[in-house]
């Protein structure tokens, strides 16, 4: 398994691509399910974070590594708007504030992710607190865009360590034939 380190926000994350790619059966459900968005995730993806010479296990570890950022920073935009005084820590008392704002499945959401990122149980979801919350759950999530990303692989039909646009619609054409 092929891993790069990327130093964000101070902490050290790894993305991993799987050296190994999904047998035939998984690229093949990956597909099945909407043939045309796979293959506009993939040319996204190579167009992203492969370029020229195609996505390789580097580019689909990049491409975790963001989308990984990306769910990190979603997780911490829902609290960081409590902190209604701006001192990196939002309150119990502040979340009520901002919830009661909302209809009540958004008011329970956001208690829910207050009670996740309060981890000390203070009542107080510090900044640190929030950012450990965040990325555990965008260490969760991110497992369905890994799983995209390590079939994309799989399309490398002249196995070359890189898939282009090409060869994922060629791939896209047979499977879709065969169905």
């Amino acid at each position: 398994m092929m891993k790069i380190a990327i130093l964000a926000g101070g902490a050290m994350l790894w993305a991993s691509a799987a050296a190994a790619v999904p047998d035939a059966a998984a690229l093949s459900r990956q597909v099945r399910g909407n043939p045309e968005g796979f293959a506009r995730t993939a040319a996204g993806m190579i167009l992203g974070h492969g370029g020229t010479g195609g996505l390789t296990a580097d580019g689909v570890a990049r491409f975790v590594a963001v989308e990984q950022a990306r769910l990190r920073a979603r997780e911490a935009a829902r609290l960081l708007p409590a902190d209604l005084n701006g001192d990196a820590r939002v309150t119990r008392d502040e979340m009520a504030a901002v919830a009661g704002l909302g209809d009540l499945s958004a008011r329970a959401g956001q208690e829910l992710v207050f009670r996740a990122a309060d981890a000390d149980n203070d009542g107080v979801a510090t900044l640190e607190e929030i950012y450990v919350m965040a990325e555990a759950r965008a260490a969760s999530a991110v497992n369905k865009a890994r799983s995209r990303a390590e079939a994309v692989l799989a399309c490398d039909r002249n196995a070359d360590g890189a898939v282009r646009i090409e060869e994922v619609l060629e791939t896209v054409a047979e499977l879709k034939a065969s169905n």
